[in-house]
């Protein structure tokens, strides 16, 4: 059976995941590659309800509750997307995954989401490759604050946002095999060199493009 190629993507709020994700995609698309996206939390019915829950509906969710509802919207999204994608040979680029909860819901979660994760026959808690979108918490506010509506998440203080970014920081260091980071707080077109050169190793070794079909 064909084998696929699970990319996440991450990073705390406007380092510009959701950009990146477009421009992958493009570009993967373009050199006539199957590539499918979806996000964390949502991708599924399941999924988009769970998003509404902790995105916009419910300011006061115990951190174990919130943790949890995380679980499930990923256990749903592994079963009705990531694996028959997966299986069928695709590129999947998947905006937020295991990497989002250890670093937001804290440390303390590794074990839980790293075991689920296996559970579930995937590659990795952090996909083939993650690419971690570094920027500074100034510079992410700088970049959310002319959004129409916060959502709760947003609307947290910048010290939780610190320790997000540090959290992220520390699982690149442990996790290098599989985070590669990109400054985020650099122009475009320098992120998409980035991007390429962080992704074009792993797609030449897996087979799905030769070195005649890159362009610089």
């Amino acid at each position: 059976m064909a084998k696929g190629l699970l990319i996440t993507l991450e990073g705390i709020e406007g380092c510009g995941k959701s950009t990146a994700c477009k421009f992958i995609y493009e570009w993967l698309t373009g050199l006539g590659l199957k590539v499918a996206t979806t996000r964390e939390p949502g991708g599924t019915a399941l999924g988009e309800k769970v998003r509404s829950i902790l995105l916009d509906e419910i300011s006061n969710l115990d951190s174990s509750a919130e943790l949890f509802l995380f679980e499930a919207a990923r256990a749903q999204l592994c079963k009705e997307v990531l694996k028959p994608q997966l299986e069928q040979g695709a590129i999947v680029l998947l905006d937020r995954f295991c990497a989002s909860t250890m670093a937001y819901q804290g440390k303390h979660s590794h074990n839980l989401n790293i075991e689920a994760t296996k559970s579930l026959n995937l590659v990795s808690p952090y996909g083939d490759i993650c690419l971690l979108f570094d920027l500074s918490v100034l510079h992410s506010r700088a970049r959310t604050q002319s959004r129409a509506k916060a959502d709760l998440i947003e609307q947290r203080s910048n010290d939780y946002f610190e320790q997000v970014r540090n959290n992220y920081l520390e699982l690149a260091k442990e996790h290098s095999k599989f985070i590669k980071l990109i400054d985020a707080a650099q122009d475009l077109t320098s992120v998409q060199k980035q991007i390429k050169l962080a992704i074009t190793p792993l797609l030449q070794e897996r087979g799905f493009i030769e070195r005649c079909q890159m362009n610089d």
